[in-house]
């Protein structure tokens, strides 16, 4: 792992790895389900996807447009990360956009559960487990924001790792489905997905260009392009629209759960 610091990538994948087996495990001897279903009963399936894209786009749009950085700059997608928005002292809207990041980590887990729950496949509950880890991690980031650097990166790399299996395993889900409840063409999608989050956290990026991109020595000059920003924001986009036409799929064709309590 180029990117970050070894030590950083070796905790995240561990707390990663030791969630999701904890859940699994809860699950195969407790059986969750019946009670996960229950924020279904009240709100359908695709609004929690449909909610969370909203907050995320309005934690993203208005912060960077509020945005002036450490000299004195206006945000750019281009050459500044998405956690420099979330920087107290710095960003005037941090405060608002870590907030974002919380709630919509909360409501994203609701939705990750509901895909795993609709899918009702091996694969799709591997992807749920992932999921909620990882979307655990996405709103401790509002928590830990660059002000708290080593932790910061931590649950950054939690909730990037786990994104990534998580659609991995949720396309995978979607294209072996025999019952084909979702249509491949999101498998597609994930694919992309999968694509900008594997160059995010393993391209080898120059050094120069990354002491740049933490700007941790002020005296390098922020180029106009930033590979690593690019591939963080692409990621970022791609998860969106990925789980935002899938929420409006669901809308469209009246999806929800099986609220059944009987499962298997």
């Amino acid at each position: 792992m180029v990117l970050y610091e070894f030590s950083w990538g070796i905790i995240a994948i561990s707390i990663l790895a030791v969630g999701t087996i904890i859940l699994a495990i809860t699950d195969y001897f407790i059986n969750l389900r019946p009670i996960l279903k229950k924020p279904f009963k009240k709100i359908a399936l695709p609004y929690w996807g449909i909610i969370a894209t909203i907050i995320l786009t309005i934690a993203f749009v208005i912060p960077s447009i509020a945005y002036t950085g450490k000299k004195g700059e206006r945000y750019s997608f281009l050459n500044h990360s998405i956690s420099m928005l979330g920087e107290v002292g710095v960003s005037e809207l941090a405060i608002f956009f870590n907030i974002c990041l919380i709630i919509s980590g909360v409501i994203t887990l609701v939705y990750y559960i509901g895909l795993a729950l609709y899918m009702e496949n091996k694969f799709a509950y591997l992807a749920g487990y992932i999921g909620v880890i990882s979307c655990i991690g996405g709103s401790f980031v509002g928590v830990f924001p660059m002000n708290y650097y080593d932790a910061h990166w931590v649950v950054s790399l939690i909730f990037f790792f786990g994104g990534m299996l998580a659609v991995v395993l949720f396309s995978i889900a979607i294209l072996i489905d025999k019952e084909k409840k979702i249509h491949w063409g999101f498998s597609i999608i994930g694919a992309i997905v999968f694509v900008f989050f594997a160059l995010l956290l393993f391209y080898p990026y120059d050094v120069t260009d990354l002491a740049r991109y933490y700007n941790q020595n002020l005296q390098l000059e922020r180029p106009a392009f930033l590979l690593h920003t690019f591939f963080e924001w692409m990621t970022l986009i791609t998860i969106i629209i990925w789980g935002g036409l899938l929420a409006i799929y669901f809308l469209i064709r009246k999806i929800n759960i099986n609220l059944s309590e009987n499962t298997t």
